[in-house]
């Protein structure tokens, strides 16, 4: 005879519960309006790159993966700096929020979670979309397409400008937000946005136009004209600001290989930053620490921005001066073989 435990069949908790994955980005969002508490911000930060952007079955509000690299850098903004996300209402409780925290008995408050949810979501940044590779996989030599068609797109580019601002931090210093200047107290993810950025400066001073030819329709022609002259009008209004990056990184060396191609707006902004140098009485010859006065003494105050200054007044001279050479004997030679067709005439 069976007992009633032997009739009984255990049903498994999961069995009860609906484990479909989010649908799609529209879902993910919604989810994260009504998501409440610190854990679920947490999870739904974690999975928002494994989801997908396309539409399901149902007629819901279309996205691109541009809008959730925009989400995800909203949220990280602010991620490096303590005071950001405090609100004067959060009042002094803390939180556990993990099993270290229990045991260690030391809780987060209202705004260090914050902090840490913009952390996360800048490390998701890091791992999903700072990786972007800058070259393309055929090994043709050409740029990977996602820097022109996404991450220096219209819709894209000036929010990340925004989040790598330059901005004046302690002593009216320069910093770029979200980042440290140095290596050292960079992690492993940041190493990742760094490298993202000194990308992007490739990219801004290495990209050149599409090439045109005379055979091509005309409507293809007047459509690659006019984004050739979009993307280098955006591109060039960002060149000092990438230069006030590199400079914040100690990266300015990156562009000598673009050194003769360098515009009025950039030599004036490395000239701006080479003249930020002081000279100290205990490593020049002056009476006390003082900012330099020129861009000869901040060369002596060892300004990387003075340094490549000089090397590009250096190079340019001798660029011009073979040039003159080589255009005075091209010259020349024309002359003289305008004569012999004229003799022989």
């Amino acid at each position: 005879m069976c007992t009633q435990n032997e009739n009984t069949k255990t049903i498994h908790p999961l069995f009860a519960r609906e484990v479909r994955p989010i649908y799609n980005w529209h879902e993910w969002l919604e989810r994260w309006k009504g998501a409440r508490g610190f854990q679920e911000f947490d999870s739904l930060i974690h999975c928002g790159f494994c989801v997908p952007i396309e539409k399901s079955k149902f007629s819901e509000q279309e996205y691109t993966e541009i809008d959730r690299i925009k989400f995800y850098l909203g949220i990280a903004d602010g991620w490096m700096d303590n005071q950001f996300f405090k609100l004067s209402g959060d009042g002094k409780d803390r939180y556990f929020v993990d099993r270290d925290s229990i045991i260690k008995n030391s809780g987060k408050t209202l705004g260090e979670l914050r902090q840490l949810l913009a952390r996360k979501a800048f490390d998701k940044l890091c791992l999903n979309f700072f990786t972007t590779k800058l070259m393309s996989n055929d090994g043709d030599g050409f740029f990977n397409s996602s820097w022109k068609m996404q991450i220096t797109s219209e819709q894209l580019f000036p929010a990340i400008l925004n989040f790598f601002a330059a901005e004046k931090s302690t002593f009216d210093s320069i910093r770029i937000r979200n980042i440290f200047s140095y290596g050292n107290e960079r992690s492993h993810n940041e190493e990742l946005a760094v490298n993202f950025l000194l990308n992007l400066a490739r990219f801004i001073f290495g990209w050149r136009e599409r090439k045109i030819w005379d055979g091509m329709e005309r409507e293809l022609r007047e459509e690659m004209e006019a984004e050739n002259v979009t993307v280098r009008s955006r591109l060039d209004s960002a060149k000092p600001w990438m230069i006030e990056v590199l400079s914040y990184l100690n990266h300015l060396v990156l562009l000598r290989k673009w050194i003769l191609e360098l515009d009025g707006p950039c030599l004036a902004k490395l000239k701006e930053i080479a003249l930020r140098s002081e000279l100290s009485y205990y490593q020049h010859p002056v009476k006390g620490n003082r900012s330099v006065a020129s861009t000869e003494e901040a060369c002596l105050a060892g300004s990387p921005a003075a340094l490549l200054l000089n090397e590009y007044e250096l190079k340019m001279g001798v660029y011009n001066r073979l040039t003159a050479i080589l255009e005075a004997e091209q010259q020349k030679e024309d002359a003289l073989r305008e004569a012999e067709e004229k003799s022989r005439s």
